[in-house]
């Protein structure tokens, strides 16, 4: 028996098929800018931390989640 939500997804994916015209998707990426890195200096590890550091000034705390104490941390 589907559930309601999977209906949903359903009619949305076959509203999607049947489509004639593409949607256009913007697929350019901002460039990562760090200061005082050489690229010969750079490794993944700081790298994905920069990003990762970059992307949670963007994020807001969800009430629920503020509540909860933090269980996992980043190596």
């Amino acid at each position: 028996m589907a559930t309601e939500e999977t209906k949903k997804a359903d009619l949305l994916a076959n509203e999607g098929a049947e489509k004639d015209e593409e949607d256009t998707i913007n697929l350019e990426v901002d460039a990562l800018r760090l200061t005082g890195v050489s690229l010969s200096s750079m490794t993944q590890s700081r790298a994905c931390k920069a990003l990762r550091e970059r992307r949670q000034r963007n994020i807001t705390t969800r009430p629920k989640t503020a509540k909860k104490p933090r269980k996992t941390c980043y190596g």
